[in-house]
């Protein structure tokens, strides 16, 4: 793991060379191992290095082709390196990095090689023959790249920080995305909450000819749904199975310590089941329990860990100890998140373990059905009842809905437009959607008119992956784990996998319950008592801890928005009010304003 920069325009050898080298001291966390810059007529490129693979001098980056035509600088791990190495076996490697492999494959095959790359990664090419600069990020959007068009300047980075110090534009808070933040605890990509700075969009490649971006897709999740039936059931556990044992297997590669986030739910625990089987030695474990029963999983964590004897490290949080880390981690907040410190405490805490690199069960979910909105949508599409409602009752409802309750009305017409389609349906059923226009969706409308109810399952996945896992899980992943120095890798977001659960009918993918083809795909694996419960997930009891120990933080910037201006103060009131309780139950949307506030001022954010 690494973080990259960049500039194009003009400016002189001596202040490009000082811009670069100042977005390296900003992305010094991410890559604490090393920094290098690349200086050319114009162009100007930097790498901070975070040593995974092959820590020799000889993987350092920039990095430059053996024809001296390419400069490349990334961000990531390719799995299938060792396998591209042969198809550019003639090239004068220097290196056992995968850096390098792909630099010998651009080289050869120019930027069709993209397609063949199997991993997370942001990278981003210099062409010195056609002036161009290329920048690519993975399929999924694992890891970040941001970027600034000001003038005939070009700017990019792998954090926000990184461009503001570059100095090519102010920082100044998009008001339009700062509504997109407080709605939906996130800002939907390509947009960010800084006004003309964009995120390029995952699975994307963007090329910069000197006056403008042009940006393409290589790859898109939903032209992986078929209309061919994948059975019998067996052989589809069968075949899960394997990719995924598969994908652990390709994210074991490391020349630095590795382990696994053990939460004790379905999807850590099928990681660290897997891990044991591939590795002679016990797999490293680390689980973060809190004082509170009602978050903790700990037993649950305790039950794989001895199962499967590991070497586990059991880490418990109280209040205090969350209090004495927050300001680190908010600070270490690229872009606010409302649950970022839970990624950042766990990195923290994985790293004081010992391990450089962590896997993790992030898109378990997401892939098998392991959210409440794939039963509801589930259930609504196969309703007859529903279906068959008369248009005149569902607009008499709708009228009614709009004097008892305003803000639900968007759901409901979203239903009521067109019932049979999964996008209406999913904007109006998932519950962190924002209750009025969410212009992020209008790109995914072409789902809704190719939609086959066969395949409703896996529309909801396309959907989910797209929203909340690329704008809050991989989000939080990247900056928070990237903040402690941690690798996090995620083999349930495979290429393989992924593509081959999307091709999948509803009939071999069942979520009664939720996650069925998962847990008997992995039946041998999986003590009942794992999955046999009610889900709990990852979250901080901030319900108790915002009242009582962070009460004074959150009035203090609640208090801050509304002086500048940042918020009306009818807004905020209710929220400073709600502090007076003996414990919150809207504590994580009021910690979404606290964190928006925070962040700001940190940051010096022009309102």
């Amino acid at each position: 793991m690494c973080g990259i920069n960049g500039i194009v325009g003009n400016f002189s050898t001596e202040d490009l060379t000082h811009k670069i080298e100042s977005m390296n001291v900003a992305l010094k966390h991410r890559g604490p191992d090393g920094n290098g810059v690349f200086v050319e007529n114009g162009i100007g490129l930097g790498h901070t290095r975070l040593s995974i693979i092959d820590l020799s001098e000889n993987g350092a980056q920039p990095m430059t082709s053996i024809d001296k035509r390419w400069v490349i600088v990334l961000n990531g791990e390719i799995y299938n390196y060792k396998v591209l190495r042969k198809q550019v076996a003639d090239y004068p490697f220097v290196s056992e990095t995968d850096t390098e492999v792909v630099l010998a494959m651009i080289a050869k095959f120019g930027m069709e090689c993209v397609s063949q790359l199997d991993g997370m990664f942001a990278l981003a090419a210099f062409d010195r023959v056609s002036k161009k600069v290329f920048l690519i990020r993975d399929r999924l959007g694992k890891k970040p790249l941001y970027y600034a068009t000001v003038g005939e300047n070009f700017v990019f980075s792998s954090e926000l920080r990184a461009i503001q110090v570059a100095n090519l534009l102010p920082f100044k808070l998009d008001k339009n995305s700062k509504l997109n933040y407080l709605a939906n605890k996130t800002v939907f990509t390509p947009n960010t909450l800084i006004e003309n700075v964009k995120m390029l969009s995952s699975a994307s490649i963007g090329v910069w000819d000197g006056v403008t971006l042009e940006i393409n897709q290589y790859w898109k999740l939903e032209s992986h749904i078929t209309t061919e039936l994948r059975g019998p059931y067996w052989r589809v556990q069968e075949n899960v199975k394997s990719l995924f044992t598969q994908a652990v297997e390709k994210r074991l590669i490391s020349d630095v310590p590795i382990g696994a986030f053990l939460s004790g739910g379905i999807d850590s625990s099928i990681v660290v089941a897997t891990m044991a089987k591939l590795q002679k030695q016990p797999v490293n474990t680390v689980n973060i329990s809190f004082n509170e029963n009602e978050f903790s999983e700990k037993h649950y964590a305790s039950i794989i860990a001895k199962k499967y004897k590991t070497d586990h490290t059991e880490i418990s949080l109280r209040a205090d100890d969350f209090l004495k880390d927050l300001p680190n981690a908010l600070q270490a907040m690229d872009h606010p998140s409302n649950d970022g410190v839970n990624s950042y405490l766990v990195s923290k805490k994985t790293k004081e373990a010992g391990l450089t690199v962590a896997l993790s069960g992030i898109g378990g979910d997401e892939l098998f059905g392991g959210y409440p909105v794939f039963s509801v949508i589930d259930k609504f599409i196969h309703s007859k009842i529903v279906k068959n409602i008369p248009k005149e009752i569902v607009e008499a409802s709708l009228n009614f809905m709009r004097i008892l309750k305003p803000n639900y009305s968007q759901k409901i017409k979203n239903i009521a437009i067109d019932p049979a389609n999964i996008f209406n349906l999913y904007k109006a059923f998932r519950n962190e959607l924002p209750l009025g226009k969410a212009d992020y969706f209008t790109k995914f409308s072409d789902l809704g008119k190719s939609f086959n109810n066969a395949y409703s399952i896996s529309y909801t996945s396309i959907l989910e992956l797209h929203y909340y896992m690329q704008n809050i899980l991989l989000r939080d992943t990247d900056q928070m784990s990237m903040a402690n120095q941690i690798e996090v890798r995620a083999p349930f977001l495979d290429k393989n996998l992924v593509e081959y659960c999307l091709s999948l009918q509803n009939e071999f993918k069942p979520i009664k319950p939720p996650k069925k083809l998962l847990i008997d795909a992995f039946s041998n694996e999986l003590p009942e008592e794992i999955w046999n419960r009610k889900k709990m997930g990852f979250v901080f009891p901030f319900k108790f801890w915002v009242n009582n120990e962070l009460k004074d933080l959150c009035k203090f910037n609640l208090e801050w928005l509304i002086d500048n201006k940042v918020c009306k103060e009818n807004e905020i009131s209710p929220w400073i009010k709600s502090l007076e309780t003996k414990q919150n139950d809207k504590a994580y949307e009021l910690w979404n304003y606290v964190v928006l506030a925070y962040w700001l001022q940190v940051n010096n954010i022009e309102i």
